[in-house]
């Protein structure tokens, strides 16, 4: 899930690697910058893959 504002945002077409800013797992992304949490806490906790912000305007996870 991303967020509208970074919908918008101009990458780089480059596969780019970061880590889950909740569980440090491997995140792979087709490109750069990569997402900052993986898919499944982004499901969970509303948040934008991309920037990590809460999608319903709440403030940030309180884990990161």
């Amino acid at each position: 899930m991303i967020c509208e504002k970074c919908y918008n945002i101009l990458v780089l077409n480059a596969f780019s690697t970061g880590k889950c800013k909740i569980c440090n797992c491997d995140i792979i992304t087709p490109h750069i910058p990569s997402y900052v949490v993986c898919e499944q806490h982004s499901k969970e906790y509303n948040l934008c893959e991309q920037c990590g912000k809460r999608l319903d305007g709440e403030e940030s996870h309180p884990e990161y």
